[in-house]
């Protein structure tokens, strides 16, 4: 009885096919999945970034439009009491407008883990702005300290102070336009990479495997 090789590439290919069909789809889901766990976290990322600095954006204007009514009493009078700015700036504070220290912490800790050129930006824009804030003690994370109670700040002092504050917060909507633009571009390669990958890319690996097969079959071990 003659042999015949199909008698045994027919099975073969058979059950390559369905193996194949099966990795295929099993290939697909798993890819499927990590790319949802992947997105989700960059968004959760950037939205928890992206608050972080609206609020502080919010707490720098708080204090900049505090100071626009502070600065020409100081002007005809000389002098204002920290006190007095306290008072003003501690109704923002019970109204929601605080800094959330460990939001910060938070995005710059992961930030730096798993971004480390927007974590450099983050620290660049962001530190400075909250050293200058925080010099207003409603806003430190401290306890107030007692003797700020009789600190004078003077027409020069308030000025400047306003000037830094406003030129540090300005730095905000750059490092928010660089971390939109970083993880808008990551977003889309996840989008690119999630197309399922084509089931006739593996019937044509199949293809050169069995046609490599038959070009070249494998000889009898008796000879």
């Amino acid at each position: 009885m003659a042999f015949e090789w199909k008698e045994i590439i027919t099975p073969v290919a058979t059950l390559t096919a369905v193996w194949l069909g099966a990795r295929f789809t099993l290939r697909n889901e798993l890819r499927k999945k990590t790319l949802e766990i992947q997105s989700e976290k960059l968004e959760l990322l950037f939205t928890e970034c992206s608050n972080v600095l609206k609020d502080t954006n919010r707490v720098s204007l708080a204090v900049l439009h505090t100071l626009d009514d502070f600065i020409p009493t100081t002007e005809s009078e000389g002098s204002v009491l920290e006190q007095e700015i306290q008072d003003a700036l501690r109704g923002y504070r019970e109204k929601g407008v605080v800094i959330d220290f460990d939001a910060i912490t938070a995005c710059q800790h992961k930030l730096e883990f798993h971004r480390p050129k927007e974590y450099q930006a983050w620290i660049v824009a962001l530190i400075p702005l909250l050293g200058t804030l925080t010099k207003m003690t409603p806003y430190n994370n401290m306890n107030p300290i007692a003797e700020a109670d009789n600190r004078k700040w003077s027409h020069q002092e308030l000025t400047l102070y306003r000037q830094e504050l406003d030129e540090k917060r300005n730095a905000l909507p750059i490092l928010r336009k660089r971390l939109t633009s970083a993880m808008a571009s990551d977003y889309r390669q996840l989008g690119l990479s999630s197309e399922p990958a084509n089931f006739w890319v593996y019937v044509e690996r199949w293809k050169r495997v069995v046609n490599a097969f038959f070009h070249k079959p494998p000889t009898s071990p008796l000879t």
